[in-house]
């Protein structure tokens, strides 16, 4: 599947809620490969982060997506989604439990769900998910979904 169709699609379902609280929306992919994925949970996964950091983001917040081609663990190529915002951040205590089913910060709002979802998406695709946040600095969770092999192979030319 096509990671940048995904985002717009998700991201164009959000335009009037990012309109409407003057959120500035920074786009930047890079030419990256097609990921093995199944394009509902893709969006899904997207739906959830894009979610949370419009919770997280002050009226005239920041909210910055990017596709790129990356190294991930074990130094793989990878493609990486990044959603990152400028809100509240997560506390460092939090930042631990964020992936368990249940937990949440937002008292009446929400199930908790959300993030445990995500990362059950995340690993069923063979991906990684993590989180960079700083109280009143922002979040940032970035995926690294591994590349086909058929499409290294294919950027690298055949080998014999």
């Amino acid at each position: 599947i096509d990671l940048r169709e995904n985002l717009d699609g998700v991201l164009n379902l959000y335009q009037g809620r990012l309109r409407t609280r003057d959120i500035v929306l920074e786009r930047r992919y890079s030419t990256v490969e097609r990921i093995h994925g199944v394009n509902s949970e893709i969006r899904q996964i997207i739906t959830n982060l894009l979610s949370n950091s419009l919770d997280a983001l002050q009226n005239d917040g920041r909210l910055a997506c990017r596709i790129t081609r990356s190294v991930g663990r074990g130094g793989a190529p990878v493609v990486r989604l990044t959603i990152a915002d400028n809100g509240a951040g997560i506390d460092p205590e939090h930042q631990k439990k964020i992936f368990e089913p249940f937990f949440t910060t937002k008292e009446f709002v929400g199930t908790g769900l959300g993030l445990w979802i995500t990362k059950q998406i995340v690993e069923k695709h063979g991906a990684t998910i993590r989180v960079r946040s700083k109280l009143q600095k922002g979040t940032a969770f970035s995926i690294a979904f591994p590349i086909p092999a058929s499409s290294e192979e294919s950027k690298s030319g055949p080998t014999t």
